[in-house]
């Protein structure tokens, strides 16, 4: 799900809020780098404090980052047509599969190659939208103008050229500290199906176990839905660093099917 207004804002001066099911974190960015980071919990004061921060900070627009297990994924097929038709289509179905929610979005991925030659498309949409909605009428309210309200998991498609993953079966890695273990897959570089696991309470198991344990969970999925190609290995690409990376180095093992990177 990507939700975007059009504007003209400056990019070189941006703040993100990055939101998940029980808080919300408010970045400040400046010439690519984090200058500062404000949390607010999901609940009552912790909107209260956001709602203080929006008062006490400059009306800098506010991109909205979403990364919640609510988030549902659907692959159609449509038929081949184009402009106000394509939309009214997309906007039919939408409005069947997820009703009671603003948040959505679609993308057309190619066309099937036989029959009709419909096109193939990708439906997504946030499937509790009151985890969301707060933030943005928060903002609204005080004047604060959103530049879009964006889904992690789909905005990380743009990484793949970022770090170089160019084969045909690519699953990405992150680990966000205020939502959890992303796992994500792409196929020829179109995003395909996602996953969000919770993290272990520190200390309580290794992460590297733990990461380890739903990378083959997730590995399994894929298998029993025949979504790896046969054209190349799988493409792991975890995105961490310090001792969590050192420590994974170790785990990860190269085959003839699975290439970590």
């Amino acid at each position: 799900m990507i939700f975007s207004r059009k504007s003209s804002f400056d990019l070189s001066n941006r703040r993100t809020l990055f939101v998940s099911a029980d808080r919300a974190t408010a970045y400040q960015t400046r010439g690519g780098r984090v200058e500062q980071a404000y949390v607010f919990s999901a609940d009552e004061f912790g909107r209260q404090q956001f709602i203080r921060y929006l008062e006490e900070t400059a009306k800098t627009p506010l991109y909205i980052l979403v990364d919640v297990v609510e988030e549902e994924y659907r692959q159609d097929v449509i038929p081949h047509v184009r402009g106000a038709d394509r939309r009214s289509v997309i906007e039919r179905k939408q409005a069947r599969l997820f009703r009671g929610t603003k948040y959505s979005h679609a993308v057309v991925q190619g066309r099937e190659s036989d029959g009709r030659k419909d096109d193939k498309v990708l439906l997504t949409a946030i499937t509790r939208p009151e985890i969301v909605s707060p933030w943005v009428d928060a903002a609204n309210e005080h004047k604060v103008p959103v530049a879009g309200v964006y889904s992690l998991p789909i905005l990380s498609q743009y990484l793949l050229k970022k770090i170089g993953a160019n084969g045909k079966n690519v699953l990405l890695i992150s680990m966000q500290s205020g939502s959890g273990l992303r796992q994500t897959f792409f196929r020829d570089r179109q995003f395909k199906i996602s996953r969000l696991a919770q993290m272990p309470k520190a200390g309580s198991v290794s992460y590297t176990t733990h990461l380890m344990g739903e990378l083959e969970k997730l590995r399994r999925y894929l298998n029993s839905l025949a979504l790896i190609s046969r054209d190349g290995p799988l493409e792991i690409y975890i995105l961490s660093n310090g001792e969590l990376l050192n420590d994974l180095e170790s785990h990860c093992q190269d085959s003839e099917d699975e290439k970590f990177y």
